[in-house]
């Protein structure tokens, strides 16, 4: 540890993977702390609340891998791969570390609630008929001195009021709840220190209309247990993930890094190579240090040639009046057309000049003019691709709100699917105010997963026309494309998205 510690005081910095269990004792002496360790599950992995540097430029789809596996038959959304990451360390929710007789044990404990739109990742259950509580033991790894507790309800079927938390199976505390599906956290004060406790459900709402077989059904979407840390733990222990699978610990001017991904020789999701080879790419650019495994893949870096494709034919709205959103205002009439360069890619924005078509490819929604599909297949593109590039903009329905934004809650509208010659596919998720905002906004937003593109004020108001680009490095650049559908996501009631201009991509 001495040689680490002069070592990253000089400005070094040290990356670690393939940490499990049985290396757990040398890396704790070389972080300095006792962390707990866990294998990676199927969870919902999204960015900490406050996104670290180190992962600056990387694009939200790559940090999460779905197993290849779709989880409704009608819908975009797949089960997430359980071996995208090895193991996982604990920060300050020590719930997943937990264990438990109760069967859905892994569900109140992946990330995932009813808003995700996935309803097999969450969990309903029945109460005694007699409405006695329903009580759910856990037993963490070792004493755990807990100071808050976070509880997220669904309400599929009937409302919980009344839990409690007993800790050391005699010191009750009970919490009253309210009837909505928004995460609710309470201060355990006191703190209690304890290894064995148990969550127990009180009392719940009686809807008859809402039974199975006479019993009440209630739903547990997600516990989060928070364990006291040292005072200087967010300064020297810093989540690059909302799980412990990547984290960066700053020591003196360098630090190191825990990547746990999974590197594996093959992948059953083939994409999920790509992505894995970006994430520890993406670290090590922003560490200065340039990975040799792979491109480097930069809009207007000057290393990528473009090819803007022809979306015309699959063009159904209007960017004027008579379309866009419905907003005979506020529309897209002054975007630029023909060969255009926005945000350092060179695209071709469509326009039949002797006579007014539709411009732009949209899905439907509330309030839409042309009753607009919830998808749109065979975006043509007939070629081979390091990356693309897609110009886009929405209306955004329903904003996150500050607890969403607070617990890294995120909303897929929308995905492109990428046809591949062979066959395979590829998913890019787009989360609303992730990937794409509203296209009329006062104070255009930067985004953490796509650039501004495009501004205009609209004359007289104090609103602005905003477009987005979005990048996506693919995963098999050797295999041609054929291919791209637009199609509504899990979550399409919190907007509709519009896109303008398609580009591939490949580096020089």
């Amino acid at each position: 540890r001495a040689q680490v510690n002069v070592f990253t005081r000089s400005g070094g910095w040290i990356i670690l993977n393939a940490l499990a269990p049985d290396g757990l004792a040398d890396y704790n002496r070389i972080v300095g702390y006792t962390h707990l360790i866990r294998p990676f599950k199927q969870e919902k992995v999204t960015w900490p609340p406050i996104r670290s540097p180190l992962t600056a430029g990387l694009p939200t789809s790559n940090i999460v891998m779905g197993s290849g596996k779709q989880i409704f038959n009608y819908a975009a959304g797949q089960y997430p791969d359980p071996d995208a990451y090895g193991y996982v360390v604990d920060l300050e929710d020590v719930a997943p570390f937990g264990k438990s007789p109760f069967f859905a044990w892994d569900k109140i404990t992946n990330n995932y609630t009813m808003a995700d739109g996935f309803w097999p990742l969450i969990i309903n259950f029945a109460m005694p008929k007699d409405g006695s509580p329903y009580q759910i033991p856990i037993t963490l790894p070792r004493p755990e001195t807990l100071t808050k507790f976070t509880y997220v309800q669904d309400l599929n079927y009937a409302g919980t009021t009344k839990i409690s938390l007993i800790f050391n199976g005699r010191d009750r505390v009970p919490f009253n709840l309210q009837v909505n599906g928004d995460p609710q956290t309470f201060p355990i004060t006191p703190p209690r220190r304890a290894q064995t406790l148990t969550l127990e459900i009180d009392d719940w709402q009686h809807n008859p209309a809402k039974q199975s077989n006479g019993q009440d059904l209630i739903g547990i979407d997600n516990i989060y247990l928070y364990a006291q840390r040292p005072a200087d733990f967010s300064q020297r222990f810093r989540p690059m993930l909302n799980i412990g699978a990547m984290v960066e610990y700053p020591r003196g001017a360098g630090g190191l890094v825990l990547c746990n991904v999974k590197f594996q020789d093959t992948e059953a999701n083939p994409e999920n190579a790509g992505k894995k080879q970006t994430i520890l790419a993406a670290i090590l650019r922003n560490l200065d240090a340039p990975f040799a495994g792979g491109k480097t893949l930069i809009a207007g870096a000057g290393n990528l040639t473009y090819a803007p494709l022809d979306i015309s034919k699959q063009a159904n709205q209007f960017t004027t009046e008579r379309g866009w959103f419905g907003d005979r205002q506020f529309t897209f009439a002054d975007l630029p057309t023909g060969r255009q360069a926005f945000a350092g890619v060179t695209y071709n924005v469509y326009n039949f000049t002797t006579s007014p078509v539709p411009t732009a490819i949209m899905l439907g929604g509330s309030g839409i003019p042309g009753s607009l599909p919830d998808h749109v297949t065979g975006i043509p593109v007939g070629r081979k691709a390091d990356a693309l590039f897609f110009l886009q903009a929405a209306r955004i329905d329903q904003r996150r709100s500050p607890e969403d934004i607070k617990n890294g809650r995120q909303f897929e509208i929308a995905d492109y699917i990428v046809h591949y010659d062979d066959g395979q596919t590829a998913k890019i998720p787009i989360y609303s105010e992730i990937n794409v905002d509203d296209y009329r906004q006062e104070t255009p937003t930067p985004l953490p997963g796509a650039q501004i593109a495009w501004v205009k004020p609209y004359a007289g108001t104090k609103y602005s026309a905003v477009a987005y680009s979005l990048q996506w490095n693919n995963p098999r650049p050797d295999a041609p494309i054929q291919s791209i559908d637009l199609v509504s996501g899990p979550n399409r009631d919190h907007g509709v998205p519009a896109l303008l201009a398609l580009t591939a991509a490949t580096a020089r």
